[in-house]
């Protein structure tokens, strides 16, 4: 079986929700890379990370490579939506050991970026509001596909 190498920014990172259900035990981890290109990586208000595919808007973004298998890169692209919501595309990333294209999940569009935070990392801090799929019911969508806010909020 052939292993594929990903570029991950956000929950399935080391310590966050989706590497403990996805990564950990079944994926190894190869190295701490950025994006060569600059993308907006943003986060709604229930703590899920987007990485948009509108390269030179936003920032090189931070994130973690980990060799997957041939199962293991069938349940990502389930867990991503790809190809319906998210696209598995090769991005140039960059490691330590040089420039490499990598596969990445990008949603084609976003929020606009010209009022919406954008980040290098996705941090702890963002991680904190993370609320996972099971849990979701009753949320808000915004028009463009991330979560608004809670409806207890309102």
């Amino acid at each position: 079986m052939s292993l594929t190498p990903i570029f991950v920014y956000g929950t399935l990172k080391r310590g966050m929700h989706n590497y403990e259900r996805f990564l950990k035990d079944k994926a190894t981890f190869k190295c701490e890379a950025e994006t060569v290109g600059k993308f907006p990586l943003v986060v709604d208000a229930i703590g899920i990370p987007y990485l948009i595919g509108k390269e030179g808007t936003g920032h090189r973004v931070k994130g973690e490579i980990f060799e997957v298998n041939d199962d293991l890169l069938v349940d990502l692209d389930k867990l991503e939506g790809h190809p319906d919501w998210y696209e598995r595309t090769k991005r140039p990333v960059e490691t330590p050991s040089g420039i490499e294209q990598i596969w990445v999940y990008m949603l084609p569009k976003g929020p606009n970026t010209e009022v919406t935070p954008m980040f290098n990392d996705y941090t702890p801090e963002h991680h904190l509001k993370y609320i996972s799929g099971e849990n979701r019911d009753g949320l808000h969508k915004s028009e463009w596909g991330g979560y608004e806010k809670r409806e207890a909020e309102n």
